[in-house]
């Protein structure tokens, strides 16, 4: 199962977690394409850009879009199931996280991420009432994502879906005329009682600890997903082990179910990259590399500001590793490098073409369709 991949070892040496290739099945393409058409980069040196994801934010986001393809009415194309309920990502410091929750949140208010049957395939159109919550412990941690709406929203798009940018709210009426949103919570339980969200978005959840509320906060907001078959995301960066995070607790049920120990399926998509094991933190050049493993292609990176950030901290050696050592992963002709991503997006149902359309990476062919027989 795609759930259950042990870690392996990518073309750079970095330790991946996670399914390898492309999935069967997946609606990814679509929202992959929307988003490039639709939505901007909001800062850095490609602010105002068309927004493209990288090949390793693509591997996940259509992983995501997955849908269940050991299920017969997925196969028949009667009935879409998710093969992913919930997704836990973790990279290091400045990976790209807050841009890739709120690209992820902006494409559920406005973008092709309902699955529906249509001409032999499973497609993605736009959600009739989408409502997304973005949540974390503190006011300050929502807000490292919420800024990011104003920069990724053109006027063109700002126009045809007539959205409108709140403080701490981001509204956009559906096809239908129902409102939908994205909200920023914080770590209240009563408070975020109640609400039906297609997506829920829990951000740094290695902070997310009893005394602070993050336990409960956590329940509620599943239990909200769970009323409409809404899913959660979570990004994060390693969990310090023993501190009982909703991280740490989250990668301890999917250690449980990678391994067998546990029969209760999970559903949990686990993304994360690390350095290789034989990495040495007293080592610059080695350190360097490390690094350049665990970021992968974030190529924005300042690795000089990273080590110049790690040393200053004297950062003990359990917090700059791996919250447990990692599976030593097979080399050589069995194990794949980085998985290529070839074909062509599909369109969209509803694009806003900019002035010079990007290119996008191609759809791969008979793999995503499903059997009508």
């Amino acid at each position: 199962m795609a759930d259950r991949e042990p870690p392996w070892s990518d073309s750079d040496g970095a330790v991946c977690y996670g399914p390898r290739g492309l999935p069967p099945i997946t609606i990814g393409w679509d929202s992959i394409a929307h988003a490039a058409r639709c939505l901007t980069i909001p800062d850095g040196d490609k602010a105002g850009d068309p927004w493209i994801l990288t090949p390793e934010q693509m591997h996940w986001w259509l992983w995501f879009f997955a849908l269940d393809h050991e299920d017969e009415g997925v196969r028949r194309g009667k009935k879409a199931r998710w093969l992913f309920r919930r997704s836990l990502m973790r990279r290091l410091k400045g990976g790209g996280k807050d841009p890739l929750l709120a690209l992820t949140a902006s494409e559920h208010l406005i973008g092709p991420v309902k699955p529906v049957w249509s001409n032999g395939q499973w497609i993605g159109v736009r959600h009739h009432m989408p409502w997304i919550q973005l949540a974390a412990v503190t006011k300050e941690q929502t807000r490292t994502t919420t800024l990011l709406f104003p920069g990724m929203f053109p006027e063109r798009t700002l126009h045809e879906y007539r959205v409108d940018i709140a403080k701490t709210v981001v509204y956009a009426p559906s096809e239908t005329g129902a409102l939908g949103g994205i909200e920023a919570l914080t770590a209240s339980p009563l408070a975020a009682e109640g609400p039906r969200p297609l997506l829920v978005g829990v951000n740094e959840p290695q902070n997310w600890f009893g005394p602070n509320g993050g336990h409960d906060m956590y329940k509620v907001l599943r239990r909200n997903a769970a009323k409409v078959g809404g899913r959660l995301v979570e990004f994060g960066n390693a969990h310090q082990p023993g501190q009982d995070s909703v991280m740490e607790r989250s990668y301890n049920a999917y250690l449980k179910w990678r391994t067998g120990t546990t029969s209760k399926p999970l559903r949990l998509l686990y993304n994360a990259r690390e350095a290789s094991p034989e990495t040495r933190l007293d080592d610059p050049a080695s350190l360097r590399r490390g690094l350049q493993q665990a970021a992968g292609d974030a190529f924005w990176i300042d690795y000089d500001d990273v080590e110049t950030e790690f040393s200053s901290r004297n950062t003990p050696p359990a917090e700059a590793r791996p919250a447990s050592p990692p599976t030593p992963p097979g080399r050589g002709a069995n194990t794949p490098g980085r998985p290529a991503l070839p074909g062509s997006a599909q369109t969209a149902t509803r694009l806003c073409p900019p002035p010079k359309p990007p290119t996008i990476p191609t759809k791969a062919p008979a793999p995503s369709r499903a059997s009508t027989s």
